[in-house]
């Protein structure tokens, strides 16, 4: 699944928060305590296997124990080695999942062995078909064991009841009666139940020691908890019959009045407001537990249909809408900045980077004024009204003021109501904080008369239903819409209307059935219960209800489930202003809806789309403005009401993500390119909030080390010092051992640091000491300092001059990143680290080589390789570019023939049997992902990177919107690295997949598509010129021949528009910017590029682009026809590559287009293949006829034993079935085409002459093609 909800909307690279991980810790340790899992409870004696165990998995074994008296197994399951020997699972709770140091002897869930078992890798290399399927069958026999052994169990007891029933009455003769036994056979010392007695044998009392002591009377607390069970099961009785609501199990029920008749036929009660109100404040105590039983889904439809969540606002405006939209009053020199709408208001301001910001106290005194608000209720009843109702408050001062006998009072109180009527009075008007209902009168079967509507305590209905909302609203939105709202936020938005559509659900009140809910105080609701079930009364038909969900409507979508929810959440947050929970799960719901949006439409909507679209653009932009306010003041009101520091601390988090969202490029709203991010005041604004949120949350929780990492980020882009910087970093490492993110933000930053020690030096704005103390300080985190010689200013240290102490900082920080990328080549960060470094590296200006740089490494590469293309003139590819392409090659797959030809000199293209490759290898960075845990990918758990790290997870979950950003940059530095270079293989294969629709880059990449077939285009046309190196030249018209079959049929005049328009984008960014490509990699690109661009001056003066990449296929392909064997090796499957593309673009061209007519892609596409698909058979015949022509007869000689041998070696018989293979192939295609014409005929599609002629020509000459080589192959 796409992960949706909360985690995966949000998915900023939050780790887990403390919350959960304590929730989480709560969890396996009242698992632990059900199971017993602990390693001290396990027996001294080793346990062996035993019978009823089957064999699961790997060395798991399950047993099956059926419970006596029910149809439920309970499952064991153990581990037992090859000996037989029980071992427990390692470092496992009970639940399966990764817990380091503790060890379960058994576990009891198929979901907890499914986990261990894929951490483990012993899954047995099987499918999840082949595995489930597996597990099945064992348990399936576990059961059958466990069956047998339970009826076994069963005659068992039966025969010793039978042997104690003879014997008794053995022991007392006489009348039947007295010869039955009155109880059952009991062990000695056995515990006895109250009420029983202890006989022997002979029928005689035990002895007075055994016998049953009297009752005791039942405590004060036993008689108020059997009240309440009685309460309860009236209560539960009451719903039951009147509303088909089932608070308890249907076992429980003291009568099935439904199934007897009983009020199947009696009006039912949901007629009104009032009576709503009253049946929730009935079910509210128990409603999250009975959600989902039948009937309860009907009945809470109707509730929320008679206070919807627009009713939960008072009538002079709703609070929260107005505190969420609100803007504090900047101070005099605030950044102003205008909006979408006009105004000229920014969000944050540039005083001291936002750090005590005059704007800064107004916001907090907003927040404290929308969480200290009153909210709305009743007002104080006048003295001599009737209704009896009292303050929400009075009788908790009273209570508290009688000092501690708060609970005894509560007991006497509810243990003095014997009757069960006024006591289930009571709990229902504290439930619903409504006036007290009368009490119903009269003896069982009287009439009962409708009860008169009660005197509201205000016209407003928020204020006289304020104790439904208080409850109603956050019930729906934290338990009854859940598993709905997890559907609808699957469904991607896939285009630019429904992501606008998904950014303003929480603006517009979500539409029911097409029109707006409404509140009607006398709606008559009860047609509303039929309809909901089916058109039947929900008191009759229970099994309509069964199973239906408990939202207002089904298969919404992620628009409607979103303004839903929202509406929900801040109908609760008017009447519960003070509740922390309720702000922060606003903050989560805005902080999703946002995400979900940009996240799909990063994927895709181009950010041009995103940028320039009209009124698309303008709208979408509006609204995110809107929905980022929304977010920074509902976690400012969290921070406001936080009721302690943990709690504090999320609300600092959110605050603190939703600030460091602003300073991020990535799309849509920047591709790195045409949309840059500005770093203005507001961006340096922005860094400020984000960094005092970061802090605060620190501050509050102290242990979690996300909130210190993100904290050390934002630092790093302020600029801070040195000391300071690495302060934070160094504590969110001793925060978090093992984890990867951690380590790899400490070594980057060193690098980083490096980097801006080196300009400081350069330009004269870093003064000398302060270098010297920021190198001290970078060699204090080392990540080898034995081999680094800083030990608190060693001699090997104190020795080196300033330059070799900037390389070996230099060569271990750049270290520790490499080792990182080796250890997970998914964690795509390292990879893209390594590169830049490399080519960011300052030493590269003097001719230096980058001091991480191992020659081996270059060497086992191939990065001096004699297959790349070199023009003279041209500056020689250096080493810096050769590694930066080495640290990229992880994320990038490209054709395996491609590294050969690095390696060897010899291995060139001349004999590719398919088109060059180009696969992105990239994916959202997370444990699962990366396989960390699952011992798979080499990233298992546990693994070092170097001597001190030990990598326990990643410690990451890498956003969409990230992940588009990262493999775009990724993307585009590669591609130039491969112009540089010399390796045109993967930029004529790139424009290909990235323009394929099948992929997930296809919509996010359109303009490095067209630079990859610029970049192409010119590497080819270079190559080609290069008169002194005909090898050269012979893979340039090969992969000539390949652009030009890839791109057959599409317009070329617009691919070289759109390809020279991104290609000269690109080398204006490299001008304006030292961090982009063209830049980094430096002369080795822009020579080549000044060259290439000089010789396509050329080939354009005389031709058209697309004929001399024409000319370069057909030159190749003649070329062939002349490399005897390896060259019909290639042509014959040419040949098949090109038969399958004409069939897929006939069969395409049959497809008739709504207006009847053909498309035009597959015509010019076919129209471009056949003169080349020609060539290549007539290149291919020929080269078989003079491969034919050139074989000697096989001769024959008699053996002694009269067997027949030839003389030929097993090569020249090779050589003779290759020609044959051939042979067979044109023939088989020509009996094809034949057979096609023929159809064309039966269909009245009569072929044209040109086309019969050449099917006729193609018959005859491959008929005696075959004929010939058969012949030569034959002695």
């Amino acid at each position: 699944g796409r992960g949706r909800g909360r985690g995966r909307g949000r998915g900023r690279g939050r780790g887990r928060g403390r919350v959960a991980a304590a929730a989480e810790e709560a969890v396996e340790d009242d698992a632990e305590d059900d199971q017993g899992g602990s390693e001290r409870d396990a027996p001294a004696e080793p346990l062996t296997l035993g019978p009823g165990f089957v064999h699961y998995s790997g060395d798991v074994y399950v047993h099956s124990s059926q419970r006596p008296g029910a149809v439920h197994f309970d499952l064991t399951f153990q581990l037992y080695g090859a000996d037989k020997v029980h071992y427990p699972f390692r470092d496992c709770d009970p639940t399966g999942k990764y817990k380091k140091g503790v060890d379960q002897p058994l576990l009891r869930s198929k979901i907890a062995v499914k986990r261990y078992l894929e951490r483990e890798g012993e899954r047995e290399n099987l499918t999840d078909e082949q595995f489930e399927e597996k597990w099945t069958a064992a348990l399936a026999e576990s059961k059958t064991l466990a069956e047998a052994k339970a009826k076994e169990d069963a005659a068992a007891r039966a025969a010793i009841d039978a042997e104690f029933e003879a014997a008794y009455a053995a022991a007392n003769p006489g009348t039947p009666d007295a010869a039955k036994s009155p109880g059952k056979l009991v062990a000695p010392g056995a515990k006895v139940p109250k009420g029983y007695t202890v006989v022997t044998v002979g029928g005689a009392p035990a002895a007075a020691n055994a016998a049953d002591e009297p009752p005791k009377p039942p405590t004060r607390r036993e008689q108020v908890e059997a009240i309440l069970e009685r309460f309860d099961a009236t209560i539960a009785q009451c719903c039951y019959c009147l509303y088909g609501v089932e608070l308890c199990d249907r076992d429980k029920l003291p009568r099935r009045c439904r199934d007897e008749g009983g009020a199947a036929n009696t009006v039912s009660s949901l007629d009104s407001v009032e009576d709503c109100a009253e049946l929730w404040a009935y079910v509210q105590p128990y409603a999250e537990a009975v959600h989902d039983k039948p009937g309860f889904a009907a009945v809470l439809q109707a509730v929320r249909r008679a206070f919807p969540p627009g009713a939960a606002a008072p009538r002079e405006g709703d609070p929260v809408e107005a505190y969420l939209a609100a803007m504090p009053d900047f101070r005099e020199g605030a950044p102003e900045a205008a909006n979408v709408s006009g105004d000229v208001r920014t969000m944050f301001d540039d005083d001291g980077v936002s750090r005590g910001a005059a704007s800064r106290d107004e916001e907090r005194s907003l927040a404290r004024a929308a969480v200290t608000r009153a909210p709305p209720g009743p007002a104080p009843l006048d003295e001599g009204e009737e209704d009896g109702d009292e303050e929400d408050g009075e009788g908790e001062t009273a209570e508290s003021a009688e000092g501690g006998g708060a609970e005894g009072a509560a007991l006497d109180a509810v243990a003095a109501m014997t009757d069960a009527e006024g006591a289930f009075t009571a709990i229902a008007d504290a439930a619903r904080a409504a006036p007290a209902a009368e009490g119903a009168e009269g003896a069982e079967g009287a009439d009962v008369p409708k009860r008169p509507k009660k005197k509201k305590a205000s016209d407003d209905p928020a204020v006289a239903y304020a104790g439904v909302h208080r409850t109603l609203h956050r019930f729906c939105a934290a338990v009854a819409d859940v598993r709905e709202n997890d559907e609808a936020f699957e469904r991607i938005a896939h285009t630019f209307p429904l992501v606008i559509d998904l950014l303003r659900a929480c603006f517009e009140p979500p539409m029911m059935n097409g029109e707006p809910p409404s509140m009607a105080d006398d709606a008559t609701l009860a047609e509303t219960v039929r309809q909901l079930n089916g058109g039947e009364d929900s008191r009759i038909s229970g099994r309509a209800a069964r199973g239906a969900s408990a939202s207002l409507s089904p298969g919404l979508t992620a628009a409607q489930a979103a303004g839903r929810q929202f509406q929900l959440l801040k109908a609760d947050l008017v009447h519960n202003p003070a509740r922390f929970e309720g702000w922060l799960a606003l903050a989560d719901h805005v902080d999703a809806v946002k995400d979900l949006a940009l996240n799909d439409a990063a994927k895709l909507v181009t950010v041009k789309d995103w940028n320039e679209n009209g009124q698309h653009s303008a709208t979408a932009h509006a609204l995110v403005k809107k929905l980022q306010l929304a977010l920074r003041r509902a976690t400012c009101a969290a921070v406001a009401c936080a009721p302690n520091e943990l709690d504090r601390s999320q609300g600092y988090e959110r605050q603190g993500l939703a600030a460091y969202e602003m300073v991020q490029a990535s799309p849509p709203f920047h591709d790195g390119r045409r949309w840059k991010l500005s770093r203005d005041a507001a961006w340096r604004a922005a860094l400020g909030l984000a960094r005092d949120a970061f802090d605060g949350a620190a501050r509050c929780a102290p242990t979690e080390w996300t909130y210190r990492c993100h904290g050390a980020k934002v630092a790093r882009k302020i600029g801070e010092p040195c000391d300071e910087l690495f302060d934070r970093l160094k504590a969110t490492v001793d925060a978090a051992p093992g984890n990867l993110e951690a380590f790899y933000q400490m070594h980057a930053s060193r690098i980083k640091f490096l980097v801006r020690l080196a300009e400081g030096k350069a330009n004269g704005t870093m003064a000398q000491d302060e270098r010297r103390r920021a190198m001290e300080t970078i060699a204090s985190h080392a990540f080898e300092p034995e081999t680094l010689g800083y030990s608190g200013g060693s001699t090997k240290w104190r020795a080196m001059d300033p330059i070799s102490r900037w390389d070996a900082l230099w060569r271990d920080a750049a270290a520790a990143i490499k080792a990182a990328a080796k250890l997970l080549p998914a964690y795509h960060k390292a990879s893209y680290r390594l590169a830049w470094s490399r080519l960011r590296y300052p030493g590269r200006a003097d001719g230096r080589l980058p001091p991480d740089i191992v020659p081996d490494e270059l060497n086992h590469h191939g990065a001096h390789h004699h297959g790349a293309h070199h023009h003279p003139g041209l500056a020689q590819n250096d080493d810096a570019v050769a590694a930066a392409r080495i640290a990229l090659a992880p994320l990038f797959k490209v054709d395996s023939n491609a590294h050969a030809a690095m390696k060897d000199k010899d291995a060139c293209f001349k004999y590719n049997e398919q088109a060059p490759r180009f696969n992105i290898w990239m994916w959202e960075i997370d444990d699962y992902n990366l396989s960390v845990g699952r011992g798979v990918g080499g990233g298992k758990r546990g693994s070092y990177i170097g001597s001190s790290f030990r990598l326990h997870t990643v410690g990451v979950n890498e956003s969409g919107r990230k992940f588009v950003a990262a493999s775009r940059k990724a993307t585009r530095l590669y591609l130039c690295l491969c112009f540089a270079a010399g390796d045109l293989a993967p930029l004529v294969a790139a424009p290909g997949y990235i323009g394929d629709e099948r992929h997930k880059h296809a919509r996010s990449m359109p303009d490095l598509r067209a630079l990859a077939f610029a970049l192409a285009q010119r590497g080819l046309v270079l190559a080609a010129s290069n008169s002194e190196d005909s090898e050269s030249v012979r893979r340039a018209s090969e992969l000539g021949y390949w652009m030009w079959v890839e791109n057959a049929g599409l317009p070329w005049d617009e691919l070289n528009r759109d390809g020279t328009m991104e290609y000269h984008l690109e080398l204006r960014l490299g001008e304006e910017d030292p961090e982009e490509p063209s830049a980094l990699i430096g002369e080795s690109f822009l020579s080549k590029a000044k060259a290439a661009d000089a010789q396509l001056a050329k080939v354009l003066a005389s031709t058209r682009l697309e004929r001399e990449f024409e000319r370069m296929a057909l030159n190749h392909v003649s070329s062939l026809a002349r490399e005897g064997l390896g060259g019909i090796r290639c042509l014959k499957n040419m040949h098949a590559d090109l038969a399958r593309r004409v069939d897929d673009a006939e069969r395409a061209s049959r497809v008739r287009t709504r207006g009847g007519g053909v498309p035009a892609a597959p015509l010019a596409q076919l129209k471009t293949l056949a003169p080349i698909r020609a060539a290549v058979f007539a290149s291919c015949v020929a080269a078989t006829q003079s491969a034919v022509a050139s074989f000697a007869p096989l001769e024959e000689t008699p053996n002694y034993d009269g067997a027949q041998t030839t003389h030929d070696t097993n090569d020249a018989l090779d050589a003779r079935r290759e020609v044959v293979d051939a042979a067979l192939r044109l023939r088989a295609d020509a009996e094809r085409r034949a057979a096609e014409l023929v159809r064309r005929q039966s269909h009245s599609q009569p072929p044209t002459n040109a086309d019969e002629d050449e099917v006729a020509n193609a018959m005859e000459v491959t008929g005696s093609l075959l004929v010939r080589a058969v012949a030569a192959a034959t002695p």
